[in-house]
């Protein structure tokens, strides 16, 4: 257990072009953190459209992960273990934002 502790918080020794990734996500994932506190319709009203249950909570949930992961990402502070949260944001977006548009009923494909 302690190696992968070790493994999840020692500091990622990178090229300049990584520098520039690890900017541009951490710059997206602190924004949209932000915004979730900020603008009702990125956050709460989000939420509740979506369907999630106790949408105020879940809503300031998931923008204090982004903040805060995405701040840790833009210097390369435990990189690997800050990834691991905004991965499960992510994926959860896209399941319950992105999938569901490719089944809806009125989808035109050309």
């Amino acid at each position: 257990m302690n190696a992968i502790l070790q493994f999840l918080a020692r500091p990622t020794e990178s090229s300049r072009s990584i520098l520039l990734v690890r900017i541009a996500v951490g710059l997206i994932f602190f924004t949209q953190g932000i915004l979730k506190y900020i603008d009702p319709n990125m956050g709460v009203v989000r939420f509740t459209r979506i369907g999630f249950p106790h949408p105020y909570f879940t809503a300031h949930f998931v923008g204090t992960f982004e903040i805060l992961c995405g701040l840790l990402v833009l210097p390369g502070l435990w990189t690997r273990l800050a990834s691991i949260p905004l991965l499960i944001v992510i994926t959860t977006a896209i399941a319950t934002t992105k999938v569901p548009e490719l089944f809806r009923a009125n989808h035109i494909s050309e």
